[in-house]
C-alpha cells in the first residue's frame, strides 16, 4: 500500500512538471521530469518486493534529476543557453536510460550510472555559479561550500560505482549509498535550506559562521566512514555513522536556534523603535 500511493504522488509530480514544461518549455524542467521515471521505477519495484539494493539506483536518478534540474532553474543565468545545459541534460537523461539497462543488466548498468554521475558532477560544477560564489561572503559563500563539496561527492560516487560495481550488502554498498545521499543530496539540503525554509515556514536561517560546524562534522564523518568502507573496519565505520547523524542534528539545532534569536533581535529592535515614538 505505502508503494503504491508513492508511486501515486511521483505519477502526479509528472503531471505537474508536465504542465510546468507546456507553459514555459525549459531544459531544467525537463531535466526535474526525467526524475520522475527514477521515482516510479523506485516505488514500484519496491512495492514488488525487491531489494533495497536494487531499487537504490532508482531512487538516485530521482535525487539526481531533480537537484541538478533545480540547480539548472536557479542558476540559469549561468546555464540557459549554453552548450553545458544541452550536455548536463543529455547526461541526465542518459542516467535514466542506463537506470532502464540496469534492470536487465545489474552489473552494465551499474557502472554506466557511476561513469554518467561522475560526468553529471564534473560537467556541472564547470558552469555552476557556485564557483564564483565561494569567493563572495558570507551566506553566499557558505552556500557555494555546501554546493562544491556535494558535487565531489557525486563524483566519488560515481567512481565507486564504477570501481566496486552492483552489491546487494556490504561496505562497497554502504559506500555507494552514502555518498549519494549523504555527500551530495545532504549537502544541497544545507546548501539550500536558508533560502528554502522561507518558503515553507515564513522564517529564513539568518547566516551565521555557526552554520559552518555540521558541515564540516557531516563530511569529516562521511569521510570516515568511505575510508572505513574501503578498509572493511566496523569500528571507524560505526563512528563514521554516528558522527554523520550527529552533523544532521547538530545543523536542525543550529538552524532552531539562529530562527529564534534573529525573531528575538528582531522583536526588540521593533520594541526600541516604538519607545522612541
Amino acid at each position: 500500500m505505502p508503494a503504491a500511493l508513492f508511486t501515486v504522488s511521483f505519477l502526479v509530480l509528472g503531471a505537474v512538471y508536465v504542465l510546468i514544461h507546456h507553459r514555459q518549455a525549459t531544459l531544467s524542467v525537463l531535466v526535474q521530469a526525467t526524475g520522475v521515471i527514477g521515482g516510479v521505477l523506485a516505488t514500484v519495484t519496491w512495492g514488488g518486493g525487491a531489494d533495497f539494493a536494487d531499487v537504490m539506483p532508482y531512487a538516485v536518478v530521482f535525487a539526481v534529476a531533480t537537484i541538478i534540474g533545480e540547480r539548472m532553474e536557479l542558476a540559469r543565468v549561468s546555464f540557459a543557453g549554453t552548450a553545458a545545459e544541452t550536455l548536463i541534460t543529455t547526461l541526465v537523461l542518459a542516467l535514466t536510460a542506463a537506470a532502464l539497462i540496469f534492470a536487465l543488466h545489474p552489473q552494465l548498468g551499474f557502472f554506466l550510472m557511476g561513469a554518467l554521475l561522475a560526468a553529471i558532477a564534473v560537467v556541472t560544477v564547470r558552469v555552476d555559479a557556485a564557483r564564483r560564489l565561494i569567493h563572495a561572503g558570507q551566506l553566499p559563500r557558505y552556500t557555494a561550500a555546501c554546493m562544491l563539496a556535494g558535487y565531489a561527492w557525486l563524483l566519488v560516487a560515481g567512481l565507486l560505482w564504477m570501481g566496486g560495481g552492483h552489491t546487494r550488502a556490504g561496505h562497497l554498498h554502504d559506500a555507494a549509498v552514502h555518498s549519494i545521499f549523504l555527500g551530495f543530496v545532504i549537502s544541497m539540503i544545507f546548501a539550500h535550506a536558508p533560502f528554502i525554509l522561507g518558503g515553507v515556514i515564513r522564517r529564513t536561517i539568518p547566516y551565521h559562521p555557526a552554520l559552518y560546524l555540521p558541515v564540516i562534522v557531516l563530511h569529516a564523518g562521511l569521510a570516515l566512514r568511505i575510508v572505513a568502507d574501503l578498509r572493511q573496519a566496523t569500528g571507524p565505520w560505526q563512528l563514521g555513522g554516528v558522527i554523520t547523524v550527529v552533523a544532521i542534528l547538530g545543523f536542525a539545532l543550529t538552524g532552531i536556534v539562529l530562527i529564534a534569536t534573529d525573531r528575538n533581535r528582531r522583536r526588540k529592535a521593533r520594541e526600541r523603535r516604538l519607545a522612541r515614538v
